[in-house]
């Protein structure tokens, strides 16, 4: 299995759509984990256009690991079906709680990094990441950390600020080399590839393309055209995917994959 890290530093550039996105495109089943402490679940109003209770996502998590329940059964148990192999884990229900939730977060990367045994892959919504996160432990168990920005000079310099803590909290993990920028196309004036590269000395994996009508599918629920299978949003998202894949399969290769749990207790 593979987890895969979606965070920012700057604005709003998408990170719960692309991630949202990413989870339909994903290569193998995928678990999407709405971990963002700035703000409630956008997907649950959105997307799902309120169609679950608040009752149910990482509330009934947070519960359950204060009561030293938390198993990757609870977790099974608490995703709400988006398609065939393809479920969310909606965020918490409160910006209070969302705010002062610290305890969760290394028991929960510990329990997802079991989920090998279910057959899929997680995709995290971590959303805007700020200093001595408390979901670093979260960060630290990704198998790939995309960090997204739109290509204009605000948001490079606000995440080329910022990135090396990061960078140093995934060095401490033996990750380094998992962090990436992976870019949201924008109509405004943007930045050669190439110079983000030499600004943030940080690679970037793939372009995200400027569609907000094919976009307002995942962040609004918004009814989709014919056309998005095949058009330049979705292809952009399935192509990011892909490259995310395989840079995470390379690195398996070299260092080997993940343990599973069985091998994890020996």
């Amino acid at each position: 299995m593979a987890v895969i890290a979606l965070a920012s530093f700057s604005g709003a550039p998408g990170v719960t759509t692309t991630a949202l996105a990413m989870t339909f495109a994903w290569h193998r089943p995928a678990l999407l984990v709405e971990v963002d402490t700035a703000k409630t679940s956008s997907i649950l109003p959105g997307y799902l256009r309120g169609q679950f209770g608040r009752d149910r996502g990482l509330t009934a998590l947070a519960i359950a690991q204060q009561n030293n329940a938390l198993t990757a059964a609870e977790v099974m148990e608490q995703r709400i079906e988006l398609a065939p192999d393809r479920s969310v884990i909606l965020g918490l229900s409160s910006i209070v709680a969302a705010q002062s939730t610290t305890a969760l977060w290394s028991e929960l990367g510990a329990t997802l990094s079991t989920l090998d045994s279910a057959g899929m892959d997680v995709i995290l919504d971590v959303g805007r990441v700020s200093v001595r996160d408390p979901r670093s432990s979260l960060l630290q168990i990704a198998d790939s950390v995309q960090v997204l920005l739109r290509p204009t000079l605000p948001d490079i310099y606000t995440t080329a600020a910022q990135l090396t803590e990061l960078r140093d909290l995934l060095a401490q993990a033996g990750h380094r080399e998992y962090l990436e920028l992976l870019l949201v196309d924008t109509p405004l004036e943007t930045w050669p590839r190439a110079d983000i590269v030499k600004l943030t000395n940080v690679d970037v994996s793939a372009e995200i393309a400027h569609d907000p009508r094919s976009a307002a599918v995942y962040y609004a629920g918004a009814e989709p055209s014919r056309k998005l299978t095949r058009n330049s949003y979705t292809r952009s998202i399935t192509t990011a995917a892909d490259l995310i894949r395989a840079r995470i399969l390379k690195r398996q290769e070299l260092i080997g994959a993940r343990p599973t749990r069985q091998e994890t207790l020996g």
